[in-house]
């Protein structure tokens, strides 16, 4: 686990994992969709990474999964228009929570921990294209 605290770069989670960060760039200009592709298989890859091959099973009600947890600040300076900083990583059981995402979650609290502090801005990149394309018209 010692290993894994030491990842400080998207592109040293790739080398872990013997992938090519350029397989995963969020396209510049692609759509919206796209773009909210590519952050989801940037975070795919990171929970895997930090996972080291546990299988999240969302039916698995044993089975803890942690997300980090981010308070969302106004920032007109961002491109968004809002900031994340860390503040804790929260942990649910497969059905307690709404909106789990199984292949987005971490088994571990201080790898959780650790995926909050260093990677917020993949979080953050998440959450803004995922508001885009919510409220782009059907």
């Amino acid at each position: 686990m010692e290993e894994l605290l030491q990842l400080q770069t998207f592109a040293e989670l790739c080398a872990r994992a013997g992938k090519n960060e350029a397989d995963y760039a969020i396209p510049e200009n692609g759509s919206n969709l796209e773009k909210l592709q590519a952050c989801e298989k940037r975070m795919r890859l990171m929970c895997k990474v930090f996972n080291t091959g546990e299988d999240i099973q969302i039916i698995n009600t044993k089975q803890w999964k942690h997300t980090p947890v981010f308070d969302l600040e106004i920032d007109k300076d961002q491109a968004g228009g809002f900031g994340l900083s860390f503040r804790c990583s929260g942990c649910g059981i497969g059905d307690a929570d709404l909106g789990v995402r199984p292949d987005m979650s971490i088994v571990s609290e201080e790898l959780s921990d650790h995926a909050g502090k260093q990677f917020a801005d993949e979080y953050k990149n998440l959450l803004y294209y995922a508001q885009l394309v919510a409220s782009e018209p059907i």
